[in-house]
């Protein structure tokens, strides 16, 4: 069975950062080290500063990499080192300029545009490693492969001017490098944790400690298993249970999801206010998954991606609506979301998860669509005579979204209102004329 295109991204990229950004990472170390010395003659003579990093409870460097290191009756194949292991080469051997302060392992305070400098590179290059690791799924869609594909392009160039992206963006698809790609992310997070507990065990009284720990760990990933497996039974979203509420509208009643309920992070302060009610609302599609399994997890995972990767400050959208029809709020809607350039501070943005190119949106999902355009109008956040577009019609950029079924739904709405509002002016407008006639008739 080939693979889809998501996975075929998910792929590439991976193979393009493990590959390309340790390699990246290697020279931009080795090219740094002081007194243009050898990794090796640098290893030898802070031997013990490198083994002392081993050692207390905040060690940084587990046994097993010091075995990399200094192997023993030989010197270190740098071949053998691997990305995590290059990032502490890099923090304790290689001097930064004076006054520069670097936390290398804060993933939520990433490099900001225009710091370009080689560390700042080698940040974004583990981030970008780090992202891929916290992927629920094996798989990226388009519009997130050619964000992170772009985030990582620059430093790979500025560290390796010899890297050649294209070859990476055009590889096949191979399923077991894939497999042993994601493999290598696992170990280079987890190892140095494991390795630390080993090294800890010295006794048995420890080694009792730790086959209870784990014990009680295989008891409680069964009972949340049971209570993952009976929610995803009984509902389709499994996040913030009890958080959902309803808005009563006259035109029909909304299904909310807070953005407590899917653990939303908190948006920048700084946000301005714009004025309301707006004249455009804009909807598009995510382009990912339409029946999500857990989708307040799909939601976070959508801001992660806009406030870590893109830099925003908040989700870009407003509201998103999933397959049973539940709206769940994203940026208040008294700030301009994040969604086409030019238009931001005169629309409201609407995101429905899936990917309607060649998917029908569900009933439900239509319904709610629709009913919160009313209550838009309704709590005069859009004007009564809003224009409704597509992303497509309106962004700068060429784009798919909101998928061409969706697209033809939603305007084939919009002709049938149009057309019953004319019927309507055209029948009022014809009683008019009928009572004008029939009381010129009596006064005659």
């Amino acid at each position: 069975m080939e693979a889809n295109e998501t996975t075929v991204n998910y792929f590439r990229l991976m193979k393009l950062t493990m590959t390309e950004g340790t390699k990246a990472i290697q020279k931009a170390v080795v090219s740094r080290l002081p007194g243009r010395q050898t990794l090796h003659m640098i290893l030898r003579q802070k031997e013990d500063k490198i083994r002392s990093l081993s050692k207390g409870q905040r060690s940084v460097i587990s046994n097993r990499q010091l075995a990399v290191l200094y192997p023993a009756n030989t010197n270190c194949d740098l071949s053998s080192i691997d990305m995590t292991l290059w990032c502490v080469l890099a923090r304790n051997l290689v001097t930064l300029p004076r006054g520069v302060s670097i936390n290398w392992g804060d993933d939520d305070h990433p490099p900001l545009p225009g710091q370009e400098e080689w560390y700042h590179d080698i940040i974004r290059i583990r981030l970008t490693r780090n992202t891929l690791f916290h992927s629920r799924q094996p798989q990226l869609d388009k519009d997130t492969f050619n964000d992170l594909w772009n985030y990582i392009s620059g430093p790979l160039r500025r560290l390796n001017e010899d890297v050649d992206l294209d070859s990476y963006r055009n590889s096949e698809y191979d399923r077991s490098a894939a497999r042993e790609f994601e493999i290598q992310v696992k170990e280079q997070v987890f190892q140095e944790m494991n390795d630390v507990l080993k090294a800890g065990l010295a006794d048995r009284s420890k080694l009792y400690i730790v086959i209870i720990v784990i014990a009680i760990l295989i008891t409680l990933l069964i009972a949340g298993t049971v209570v993952v497996v009976y929610f995803q039974l009984h509902k389709e979203t499994s996040c913030g249970y009890g958080l959902r509420g309803e808005i009563v509208d006259p035109i029909g009643i909304l299904s909310v999801m807070p953005r407590e309920g899917w653990k939303a992070e908190k948006p920048n302060p700084n946000m301005k206010n714009r004025p309301l009610p707006v004249e455009f609302v804009e909807f598009t599609h995510t382009s990912d998954v339409t029946r999500c399994s857990d989708c307040c997890a799909q939601i976070y995972n959508i801001q992660y991606l806009h406030m870590k990767t893109r830099g925003w400050d908040d989700i870009g959208f407003h509201y998103l609506i999933d397959s049973s029809g539940v709206v769940y709020e994203g940026r208040a809607i008294d700030k301009a979301p994040a969604a086409v350039w030019g238009w931001n501070k005169k629309i409201i943005s609407i995101a429905l998860l899936g990917n309607y190119m060649h998917e029908n949106p569900s009933i439900d999902t239509l319904s709610a669509f629709n009913t919160l355009l009313q209550y838009l109008k309704s709590k005069n956040y859009a004007r009564y005579n809003f224009t409704l577009y597509g992303m497509c019609d309106i962004s700068y950029n060429e784009t798919d979204s909101p998928g061409r079924n969706l697209y033809n739904i939603v305007q084939s709405n919009k002709a049938k209102e149009e057309y019953e509002n004319f019927r309507h002016h055209v029948s009022t407008v014809i009683e008019l004329i009928f009572s004008v006639s029939e009381f010129h008739n009596m006064s005659m």
